[in-house]
């Protein structure tokens, strides 16, 4: 069933926001200075030096290794490893260049790995410095809202859900199907069925929003029989599944 899938692979998901790869951009020296305002990754720094003593240094070619290692782990679903290469070539970029969006696409590759790994918190932490340096982009939003719905903050998430809407328009059907796969695992079939049914109203042949209604559909149907049959009934049931 989807919501199996979707909860078993979560994975396909978070692969889906990954931003997509800047290119690294040197900036002129002048601007140097100003890296050191980003926030450091305490985290990451053993990691580091271990990383800068194999030969590498504060360079272009340093951060595009490391980039390029995260990502090729991070699809190997190695994530725990994906994301140290994402830490060690944001805190050489933090140095080396002031450049926002790669800084900020670091820190959400991050914050999607400690995401993936359960690391709940941790992701929480990762994704606000990431709205830190750029507050209003709309896939840092959409992040930000799974990992508090993960952490059960559901004011939070509902706020990041709006605002990554507002930011931008076209992930609306994707964000209120997400919103219906959280309504979901809480048990809220009426309210799935209620949001992708507006779903599908904009957008007839959303095949999410029809996946994700079928299971609500089958989900409510399932509860409602089992309230209507009482708890005598359960049991019998029960015992019959032991027996």
């Amino acid at each position: 069933m989807l919501t199996e899938v979707l909860a078993d692979n979560f994975h396909s998901i978070h692969f889906c926001l990954l931003p997509k790869q800047h290119s690294v951009v040197r900036l002129d020296d002048t601007v140097g200075p100003q890296t050191l305002w980003y926030q450091e990754l305490l985290a990451v720094q053993e990691l580091l030096i271990q990383y800068l003593s194999s030969g590498q240094g504060y360079d272009d070619e340093s951060v595009s290794l490391a980039l390029q290692e995260g990502n090729q782990l991070f699809q190997q679903k190695d994530f725990s490893r994906a994301c140290d290469f994402f830490g060690i070539a944001y805190e050489i970029g933090r140095h080396h260049y002031c450049y926002r969006p790669l800084l900020h696409d670091l820190l959400l590759r991050r914050a999607l790995c400690h995401s993936l790994l359960g690391n709940f918190k941790v992701a929480q932490q990762e994704i606000e410095k990431a709205l830190w340096l750029i507050p209003h982009e709309a896939t840092g939003l959409l992040v930000a809202a799974l990992v508090y719905s993960k952490l059960g903050l559901v004011t939070e998430a509902n706020v990041s859900f709006q605002q990554a809407v507002c930011s931008q328009r076209e992930l609306k059907d994707l964000v209120d199907c997400l919103v219906a796969f959280f309504c979901l695992q809480h048990h809220y079939a009426d309210r799935a069925v209620n949001i992708c049914t507006q779903v599908l109203q904009r957008s007839p042949k959303c095949p999410l929003a029809l996946l994700m209604r079928g299971d609500a559909y089958r989900f409510g149907a399932e509860g409602r029989e089992e309230a209507e049959s009482g708890p005598e009934s359960a049991g019998a049931r029960d015992e019959a599944v032991v027996g």
